[in-house]
């Protein structure tokens, strides 16, 4: 796997969750602007959603080719993800639940550091724990 290849699949699973989807829709896409040449796969697991999650990931699908929709019965999170990595068809794969949102910079960043250590094949990053308010409550910071 060359670490030059810009392309991501975005393993996302799915369950009622339907506040979140156009927030975190928009998130991605300012990071993915973030990365020239970058071409992105989003992979929505829908593990058996009984709110409008589904029909929601299923509207954006039929606007936007890059987003694949997987609707399965309630599997739990394993499954969903399982079945996500399955699918994905780039050569990085990163993996979000639907209600995070990705600062503009997390990719770009993740795949700078992948490119000037060829050798690295996992890219993990810190988070903020944020209130319904965006007032960051924790912050933590790994290697």
């Amino acid at each position: 796997m060359s670490s030059s290849n810009k392309n991501i699949s975005l393993v996302v699973p799915v369950l009622n969750e339907q506040e979140a989807i156009g927030p975190f829709l928009d998130a991605v896409q300012q990071s993915c602007m973030k990365i020239p040449n970058c071409q992105f796969e989003y992979i929505f697991v829908d593990d058996g959603s009984t709110d409008a999650s589904a029909s929601m990931l299923q509207a954006h699908a039929e606007r936007d080719p890059r987003i694949k929709l997987i609707l399965q019965d309630n599997q739990g999170l394993v499954a969903a993800l399982n079945r996500g990595l399955r699918l994905a068809s780039a050569p990085w794969v990163a993996r979000m639940d639907i209600d995070d949102l990705a600062l503009p910079s997390r990719f770009s960043i993740q795949l700078a550091l992948a490119e000037q250590h060829p050798e690295v094949v996992c890219v993990g990053s810190g988070f903020m724990a944020i209130d319904a308010a965006s007032r960051v409550l924790a912050t933590r910071h790994v290697p």
